[in-house]
């Protein structure tokens, strides 16, 4: 076995589901249109229902997802279905050879799509022996329940071809600031090529939010109706209107070509076919942490949480539906979702519009990359996206300084002071192109409102990680004068992230609660002792500490070994209960695996 195509694995995939699965498929089909003939990989047959189906490599999924749509308009088509392959597989066949060709299918992760005329599309993500499980469970109506990822597994290669139709000039003809603001560079450290990737990722999020709000009464996109770049500018207006100035602001269409129209068309007739707004509010988030290249993320040692278990976390710390809560670190708001969705559990009834605005205003983000708090923004306003608010209280800003009573003010150029970059800032430059946006931000055109930073009820937080090695001198210097109230628990080998425990305490109600993911690290370096102390000397009871075996961290793409940690301050004469340490065999992969094991952990 030499040559390794599509139709090798698509014949072996049709020779499994068919004599092990009982599943009516054939592949290498001619069919007869209107214009000629098609020729899909796969027909499949279901109670005199017909579906055509195509395979495609997963770096050419989009390629054959556009394919297979195409299918749907076969006289006797019922619906069209789409798999796509890891080239690994091709590796497999090739050294194991026919005997053992079907174990050259095993461990390797597929991906999916099945649609039927008057049904929503089914997407599929996950290992060969759940590939049966998915395609019976869709024909009989009832889909297994898909994972959040299954969305993202066509959206890198829709990313590639629009990075492919930006000019190479998008940086000197849009500027570069938004681009900064994305990655939380400078501009001379973004290389063109990141730029054009990154105007094409904030294209595509246009293109899907879009999409997501369009059961606002937006009109949708008709991809046949691309005629020119500009044509969808007047879609883009109309969200404009409402609000999400942060989304749709960047106007990239302005500086396409119309030799862009057919990717353009591609992708909208894509994201159309997918229905994003089918999908949980998660999808932003997941976007962000999958998305954007882990090196553009390393300066800030930005390593975002893992959504279920932000949610796990949530469940454990909030007990209260009124609870006011705080990230210091929010990145793009997955925390504070989880807050707001444990809120919304406690409420224990329907949700009107004045709890999502009430909800909002006991929520507090803070974070120095522009772009993140932005979607930290967006992602809580569409927790209840047919209610519009700008009152969101997310503000970019180095959080360390930060006092109860703090005023946070409009956006506004200030000289930077912060992490956004730690081995770049320089506390005295006065160059205009080193300056930052620092302060609140909206989610639409009209004036910004201030807020107080106060005290609150809860602290979440997943705090960047620097090590101390990595924190400039200055800052380390400057550090020590932020924090001088908790000057005898301080230690100059002591990571960035172990500033932010002092910061939480700082802002912490009586009685209130932390929820921290940190470093394992907090729990035996000496460097972190006064972090392990304070917990004493401020009279906390240290609720949980949670270890998992499922994966190294409760971030994503991050290899450090993690804990989540929650404590309450008590009351004084309180006495502390015993600590659960608890390690997770499985991390939570949905909302009600999150709630059954904090369940369980709670009444253990």
């Amino acid at each position: 076995m030499t040559q390794i195509t599509e139709n090798t694995v698509n014949d072996l995939i049709a020779e499994n589901l068919r004599t092990k699965h009982m599943i009516d498929i054939v592949t290498q089909v001619s069919t007869k249109v209107p214009a000629g003939r098609r020729q899909p990989d796969f027909q499949l047959d279901d109670k005199g229902s017909v579906y055509y189906g195509e395979g495609e490599w997963q770096d050419k999924f989009s390629d054959g997802y556009d394919q297979a749509i195409e299918f749907g308009d076969i006289p006797n088509s019922n619906g069209y279905f789409l798999l796509g392959y890891s080239r690994d597989i091709s590796k497999r066949l090739r050294s194991k050879g026919a005997a053992d060709a079907q174990v050259a299918l095993q461990s390797v992760e597929y991906w999916g799509r099945f649609k039927r005329a008057g049904r929503p599309v089914s997407r599929f993500r996950g290992p060969f022996e759940e590939i049966p499980v998915w395609i019976k469970g869709y024909l009989a109506g009832r889909p297994p329940k898909e994972k959040p990822e299954a969305f993202l597994s066509f959206v890198p290669s829709l990313i590639d071809a629009l990075t492919e139709v930006v000019p190479h000039d998008v940086g000197d003809r849009l500027g570069y600031e938004p681009f900064m603001a994305l990655m939380g560079e400078s501009e001379g450290t973004i290389a063109p090529e990141v730029v054009r990737h990154a105007a094409a990722y904030i294209l595509l999020d246009q293109i899907v939010f879009h999409r997501i709000l369009a059961n606002r009464g937006l009109s949708i996109i008709d991809s046949n109706s691309i005629k020119s770049p500009k044509d969808i500018q007047p879609h883009f207006d109309e969200a404009l209107e409402i609000n999400y100035q942060p989304i749709f602001g960047i106007d990239v269409l302005s500086i396409l070509e119309d030799s862009a129209v057919p990717v353009l068309r591609k992708v909208v007739r894509l994201v159309n076919e997918d229905q994003p707004e089918t999908l949980s509010g998660d999808i932003l988030g997941n976007m962000w942490h999958e998305l954007i290249p882990l090196e553009l993320r390393k300066p800030l040692a930005a390593y975002y949480t893992n959504v279920m278990a932000a949610r796990f976390l949530a469940r454990l710390v909030i007990k209260d539906s009124e609870a006011s809560v705080a990230d210091f670190a929010c990145g793009s708001g997955t925390l504070l979702v989880a807050a707001y969705e444990r809120k919304r559990e406690l409420l224990g009834r329907t949700m009107t519009k004045k709890d999502h605005e009430r909800f909002l205003t006991q929520l507090t983000g803070i974070d120095v990359m522009v772009f993140s708090a932005h979607l930290a923004v967006v992602q809580l306003a569409l927790r209840s996206p047919k209610w519009t608010t700008d009152e969101v209280r997310i503000a970019i800003r180095d959080s360390t300084p930060l006092k109860p009573g703090d005023l946070m003010k409009p956006i506004q150029d200030v000289l930077p002071r912060g992490q956004a970059k730690l081995s770049a800032w320089v506390p005295d430059s006065r160059e205009k192109k080193r300056w930052v946006k620092q302060g609140v931000v909206s989610t639409g055109k009209k004036a910004v409102h201030e807020f107080r930073v106060d005290p609150v009820d809860v602290v979440l937080m997943n705090p960047p990680f620097t090590r101390q090695e990595s924190i400039p001198d200055w800052l380390k210097k400057d550090l020590p004068n932020r924090f001088s109230e908790y000057d005898k628990y301080l230690h100059g080998q002591m990571g960035f992230g172990g500033y932010f425990i002092f910061l939480a305490d700082r802002f912490l109600k009586p009685g209130g609660r932390i929820g921290f993911v940190l470093p394992s690290t907090v729990l035996r370096l000496q460097s972190y002792e006064g972090v392990r102390q304070i917990l004493i000397d401020k009279n906390y009871d240290l609720e949980y500490v949670i270890t998992t075996d499922a994966r190294s961290a409760f971030s994503e793409s991050t290899a450090f070994r993690e804990i989540l940690l929650i404590a309450r301050e008590m009351k004084p004469g309180e006495k502390p209960h015993a600590t659960k340490f608890v390690n997770l065999k499985v991390l939570p992969s949905t909302v009600e695996q999150a709630n059954q094991i904090a369940g369980e952990i709670e009444n253990a």
